[in-house]
């Protein structure tokens, strides 16, 4: 499964930027106190995550809890190795 940063832009960016890994350099580095870092590296974060809003009530966050493709019988064991949720199943094109 991909990293969470693939699906948020916002992440990826706090990601790129290192913001966490450089907030540690900085305790280490230059003898920051861990409150005064971890204040300018949260203040970062809300800065990137400000300019990716992300839109409330989409169709996804509404959706039943999620659902597992079964084989014959309603066991897993049949349809694939492990469960998978129904959405990260690509659906084929049906043609009639």
């Amino acid at each position: 499964m991909p990293n969470f940063w693939v699906y948020n832009p916002a992440y990826a960016q706090v990601q790129n930027e290192r913001v966490f890994p450089n907030a540690w350099t900085a305790i280490m580095k230059d003898g920051l106190t861990s409150q005064a870092v971890a204040d300018k590296a949260f203040k970062r974060v809300k800065e990137i995550f400000a300019k990716y809003p992300i839109a409330q009530g989409s169709a996804r966050a509404r959706r039943e809890p999620e659902r597992v493709r079964t084989g014959p019988g309603g066991n897993t064991r049949g349809a694939c190795p492990r469960a998978v949720p129904i959405y990260m199943i690509p659906m084929r094109e049906h043609t009639t």
